[in-house]
């Protein structure tokens, strides 16, 4: 049986036996990729719900059962073993395949397979021999780019997921293989060798330091200096732009050696590049102010690591005989004695860790430290292995990390830096935590003083990239990270840069909607506890960690419980609102320490009015309350009556009720041995009057009468209530809640540290990035703020108009209507107020025609103009023949829409509308542009959708309008005036898709064979050819029906469904899709000579000659362009003649007639100078060099080429520069002028 070979990194390929196979359908190639790189068998139920998530059952194995055949039917053989149940990828694993089993290959396999042979090779794993270097150049040329780079699949999201992981795994083994090729070649001498791939490893990361010097380092010894120097100046650019940082000190050390020809090796801390390590020297070698030398006791036999300032050897004790491992400072951190000093303090105070999870420390000298040698892997080199480590296994390693962590932050020392790769696994021991306190160390260092985060960024906590002190948490946050890599394989929070890590720190975890099937439920409870934001949220303890863990073996109820644990509320119910809480810090501490230092102060109230932010600071007030049965969150709001009070709470804390018990008798016996904090919000509407017979003989109301009688019966609880009145309790105590801080003038100097500022530009930085940074803007924001109070909901009603209005145009109105808005907001609480509810207000304030003017303005997208809104949204009748087009390519009316016009102010000032450009255009007209904030514009749809013949009108008009618009550019895009036309294009575009989308649900033939043109133009020119395609092919499922039903001679249906299939069919040529080019366009054609169109027949015949040019068919290519240059000559269509002639140049040439070529091509160009087409005559010029330079005619070439490259610019075409700047390039290297072929390539 045939030979079948995936390759997968870069875009997927299938071949077999060497030839390309062709499987039309994306998710039947996934399926053959999926089962191929797992190796072995799924259930079709896991698979239909792997690739077709949302249909049921039956229909995801029915779908699964088409791809199966597509497979089949591609592969030409039963590769797939197929029973009722699995699906499984028939696999032959010997060196040759037989002829019963048929062998498959896969590039990723193999590139797996090298390394691993690597790894396993009889030397020490950091050594790198001539075998293992040949291996690994193999395995750095399989990977052609990253794993299925391109490939997705719609709506298939755990697909998606495990198409990320594999690829991440596969580019950091990348990095792995890169950088041990780096120190092979170095080892051996041949830096020449190692620069391409260091080169190839910093392109990887970029911001990756280490891989920087070592391409620096690698350029000098390679008697490169000037290299050297250019990267390092490009790195600290790269630095300052993307992290506002320096380089470290090393890196700008060895730059200042380089540029001095100074000896390197002592400045630098990555010893491997070196044949003689620094730690290797002999005492007269070493820099005279270094401390002592650690090998007057120990002997440095071989280097088995090295980290961001020590490297790790395997060293023997001569005076005990014994192995141990050492750890020495790298020499560029021995120029600060004071460092030295607090470096042997801390390492004696870790020598103190004495716990059998700990590696031990043996001795600490000035720069280094002896501990015990474990032979054993690291995590981290054990999961580059295994990917994933099992349930089991996962949990003894986070237990004894978890051990270790207690124990030293029992003692005060926190490790700062817990990663994979400082857990050692020790095969008689088990796991060992190593590398505490260095990072704090690290930190203090005066040579990094550049306020850089310390740590491995994929496991800092948030606190830390906000530069707050670390805590237990902050360990106990790293460990939950890497509980999640130990379960997946992958790391949680990752990116490409450490901005991007740092980034994804702080957005919610992407945790697997399905977890490996051993890994118990509840284990994302688990995890978000351990990985909360906030420090006090996560587990106090790493043991408490461990604990959630274990019970998770209990069942969901357990682990869900357990999750709830934490150290200030071991169990809470408080809610997460969607968004961030800003300022209030003085409050949630006067309120925390009056409920936890008052014993007096057990009922607090809240006091305020609505829409002040007595709810939200109460949620956060609460989260600093430690009681031992935790806050409890009870909202009011929906309660109709105080008698269901009792109830509420009892719901809240899980009470259940049985039989006829009092519920305010039974919440009392249950809270009565309770320490907990009771959070009761919008308590004001279940207020009694005063004198009301209350509950149990009390007075003031029920609802009052309660909270009396609990505070009583239960007294280890506290309550915290939020009303707009007190409860009138003789216990009670009073917090009266004001607005955020607010500056008093419009002063903009320090605006900013006010919390009302603060809250409004968060707000507001979600629709405009930039607000609050300009001086004007900000002194608004000042205004604004004070206007409403500082009242929490008024800013953030303000700051929603933010992308409405201008920032300075809001206190505006706010001043117009602040009596209004403030009693709004006084007398309705915030959960009432929407968007929806302000719009309607200002809806009663428009004028009729100003209604009729913004509903109909609804269906416009992405903008538009004075004109377009007067032709849409008028009333005045026109049809797309009274459009002219004026000199600057805009369409011009027949008459002014004067009601339009008057309504426009109207719209803008109460901000309806935005006017989002007006002034002189590059072109030379005034225009103004207006445009809609999406909100308003979807309720302004909603309104029109109320009356159907005005939509239909409207909707109308629009397509009309827009359509009639892109065809009137057709002829400017074929001649002077291209650039401007197919600018134009791309500003209305928006509005020519609805419209387009319109007319052909509406089957408005004409309108779209007037404008089919234009739009197959501009998409071609901009290189839009899959989203044609899917327009295309959508639209060819509603004109095919049509297109059936007209018999009319001439049949426009008949004509715009053969148009669109040679689009379509020029699409999959365009695409590599031959045979389903040449199918389409066939039928394109047969269709297109019935209705004796013959210009488009022309056009068909031009895209099948080029199907037939890019697979090898030159003679019928030929024939279809003489037939179709004949056409075109009929049909008097010069601009496709001359594009013709072109194309048929290239093929005369392929068919060995340059010189008929060369005239060919001059006849082309004489007609695009003719019409001024630009970009045509570009085209041709291409041509002509390419001819001039395959006779090798290098001058002639380079002119030619040259002219393409200047109408290219003019024309802004950067892909067409692209391609001419590569054969200049060619064309300089052919004459051996290297520095023109570099500076072009």
């Amino acid at each position: 049986m045939a030979s079948l070979n995936l390759f997968l990194f870069g875009p997927p390929r299938v071949e077999m036996d060497g030839a390309p196979v062709e499987i039309p359908r994306r998710k039947a190639l996934a399926l053959l990729i999926y089962l191929a790189v797992s190796g072995q068998p799924h259930s079709r139920d896991a698979l239909g719900t792997l690739f077709y998530p949302d249909s049921d059952q039956s229909r995801a194995r029915a779908y699964l059962r088409r791809d199966l055949a597509v497979l089949n039917s591609s592969l030409n053989s039963e590769r797939l073993s197929a029973d009722r149940e699995t699906l499984e990828l028939e696999r032959n694993t010997t060196p040759a395949a037989s002829a019963d089993s048929p062998a498959i290959w896969l590039d990723i396999e193999r590139f797996r397979q090298l390394l691993a042979d690597c790894r396993t090779h009889d030397h020490t794993p950091d050594t790198v021999c001539t075998e293992c270097r040949s291996w690994l150049s193999e395995a750095a040329a399989l990977y052609t780019g990253d794993f299925l780079a391109g490939f997705s699949l719609r709506d298939c999201p755990e697909f998606d997921d495990w198409q990320f992981f594999q690829a991440e795994s596969l580019r950091q083994e990348l990095a792995d293989a890169l950088q041990r090729l780096v120190q092979g070649c170095s080892r051996q001498g041949d830096y020449q060798a190692a620069i391409p791939y260091a080169r190839r490893w910093v392109a990887l990361d970029p911001l990756y330091e280490p891989a920087q010097r070592l391409l620096i380092q690698l350029y000098d010894q390679a008697e490169q200096p000037s290299a050297a120097i250019r990267q390092y100046e490009e790195f600290v650019h790269l630095l300052e732009t993307e992290l506002g940082l320096p380089p470290e000190e090393e890196t700008t050390t060895l730059y200042e050696a380089i540029k001095a020809k100074r000896l390197l090796k002592p400045f630098l801390k990555n010893a491997q590049l070196s044949p003689t390590s620094p730690a290797k020297l002999k005492p007269a070698q070493q820099m005279p102010d270094q401390p002592p030398s650690p090998t007057e006791r120990y002997e440095l036999l071989e280097e088995i690591g090295h980290g961001g300032f020590a490297t790790v050897y395997r060293t023997r004790d001569k005076m005990l005989d014994r192995s141990v491992a050492l750890k020495e400072l790298n020499s560029h951190l021995l120029a600060d004695k004071s460092w030295i000093t607090r470096f042997r303090q801390e390492a004696k105070l870790i020598a103190r860790l004495d716990h059998p999870r700990i590696v031990t420390i043996h001795d600490v000298g000035p720069a280094f430290i002896v501990m015990r040698l474990v032979n054993g892997p690291t995590l981290a080199e054990l999961l580059a292995e295994r990917t994933r480590l099992p349930w089991a296994e996962t949990l003894d390693v986070i237990t004894a990390v978890g051990e270790a962590l207690d124990f030293a932050h029992e003692q005060g020392i926190l490790h700062r830096d817990l990663k994979p790769a400082n857990i050692l696994l020790d095969p008689e021991r088990g796991p060992l935590l190593t590398d505490f306190g260095l990072a704090k160390l690290m930190s203090e260092n005066s040579l990094s003083q550049s306020g850089n985060v310390v740590g491995t960024p994929y496991y800092i906590a948030p606190e830390i990239w906000d530069g707050e002190e670390a805590t237990p948490q902050t360990d106990t946050y790293a460990l939950g990270c890497i509980l999640y890599e130990m379960l997946t394989g992958q790391k949680l929070f990752f990116g490409e840069t450490p901005p991007t890590v740092m980034a994804a720190h702080f957005q919610t975890p992407g945790f697997p909607t399905r977890w490996p099937a051993e890994v118990p439920t509840g284990i994302t409870a688990v995890l978000t506890k351990a990985l909360a934001r906030r420090p006090q949220e996560r587990y106090a303890t790493a043991n408490d960690l461990v604990q959630a863990l274990k019970a998770l073996a209990d069942g969901p109820a357990t682990a869900v419980a357990a999750a709830s644990a934490g150290p200030t509320a071991p169990r809470q119910n408080l809610p997460r609102p969607p968004t961030s809480f800003v300022g209030r810090n003085d409050e949630i501490q006067k309120i925390s320490q009056l409920l936890m230092t008052e014993p007096d102060c057990r009922l607090l109230t809240m006091i305020g009015p609505g829409g002040i932010g007595k709810t939200r600071l109460a949620i956060e007030a609460a989260r600093a309350v430690d009681m031992a049965d935790g806050a409890w969150f009870v909202p009011l709001a929906p309660l109709s009556s105080a008698q269901f009070l009792a109830s509420a709470i009892a719901d809240e804390l899980g009470v259940i009720f049985h039989g006829s018990e009092d519920p305010a008798e039974h919440l009392g016996d249950h809270l009565k041995d309770k320490e907990l904090l009771l959070v009761l919000d919008n308590f004001e509407h279940l207020l009694s009057p005063p004198g009301e017979a209350g509950f149990s003989g009390g007075t003031g109301g029920v609802g009052p009468a309660l909270i009396g009688d609990l505070l009583e019966q239960a007294p280890r609880i506290k309550i915290l209530v939020t009303s707009r009145e007190r409860l009138n309790l003789m216990a009670e105590w009073i917090f009266p809640m004001e607005g955020l801080r607010i500056p008093a003038t419009d002063e903009i100097k320090g605006v900013e540290e006010y919390s009302a500022v603060q809250l409004f530009i968060q707000r507001a930085r979600q629709m405009q990035p930039q607000i609050g940074w300009h001086p004007m803007e900000r002194a608004s924001i000042a205004r604004i703020c004070r206007l409403v109070g500082g009242m929490p909901l008024g800013i953030e009603l303000a700051a929603s108009w933010v992308g409405v209005l201008p920032v300075i145009e809001i206190p505006l109105e706010i001043e117009r209507n602040l009596d209004f808005l403030a009693s709004t907001m006084r007398d309705l609480p915030d959960r009432h107020r929407s968007m929806r509810a302000i719009f309607d207000q200002s809806w009663q304030l428009l004028a009729d025609v100003e209604r009729a003017v913004f509903r109909r303005a609804s269906v416009f997208r992405g903008g538009f103009t004075r004109v377009a809104i007067e032709a849409v949204c008028g009333e005045s009748p026109w049809t797309p023949t009274d459009l002219q087009l004026n000199d600057p390519g805009e369409l011009q009316l027949p008459r002014r829409e004067f009601a339009v016009l008057q309504a426009l102010p109207g719209l803008i000032n109460k901000s309806f509308l935005r006017q989002i450009a007006s002034g002189l255009q590059e072109d030379g007209q005034v225009e103004g542009r207006y445009d809609i904030h999406e909100l308003m514009r979807q309720y302004g749809a909603a309104k029109l959708v109320d009356d159907a013949d005005d939509e239909h009108r409207t909707r109308q008009r629009h397509a009309e309008y827009y359509l009639t618009f892109l065809a009137r550019q057709e002829p400017r895009m074929k001649g002077g005036q291209q650039r401007q036309a197919h600018e134009k294009v791309l500003r209305e575009f928006e509005n020519i898709k609805v419209g387009w989308q319109w007319a052909v649900e509406q089957l408005r033939i004409n309108l779209l064979l007037d404008a089919i043109e234009a739009f197959w133009l501009f998409h071609v020119e901009r290189n839009l050819f899959r989203e044609a395609e899917a327009i295309v092919t959508a639209n060819i499922t509603v004109i095919e029906p049509a297109a059936a039903q007209d018999n009319q001679p001439e049949s426009p249906a008949k004509t715009l469904l053969g148009i669109l299939l040679a689009v379509q069919g020029g699409m999959a040529m365009r695409r590599g899709e031959y045979d389903k080019a040449k199918a389409r366009l066939d039928r394109a054609i047969a269709l297109l000579r019935s209705v004796q169109v013959q210009r488009w027949v022309a056009l068909a015949l031009n895209f099948k000659a080029a199907t037939h040019q890019l697979t090898g068919d030159y003679d019928e290519a030929a024939r279809c362009l003489t037939e179709g240059i004949d056409l075109a000559r009929q049909s008097h269509d010069r601009w496709l003649e001359a594009y013709s002639l072109n194309d048929l140049a290239m093929v005369t040439h392929l068919r060995g007639d340059t010189n008929a070529a060369q005239s060919l091509s001059q006849e082309s160009l004489t007609i695009f100078s003719e019409l001024d087409d630009r970009r045509g005559t570009a085209f041709v010029f291409n041509n002509l060099g390419f001819f001039a330079y395959q006779l090798q005619e290098y001058p002639e070439a380079d002119w030619l080429y040259r002219e393409s490259l200047s109408l290219r610019r003019v024309n802004r075409d950067q892909w067409g520069m692209a391609n001419v700047l590569i054969s200049l390039g060619l064309v300089a290297r052919a004459q051996d002028d290297r520095e023109a072929a570099r500076n072009n390539l």
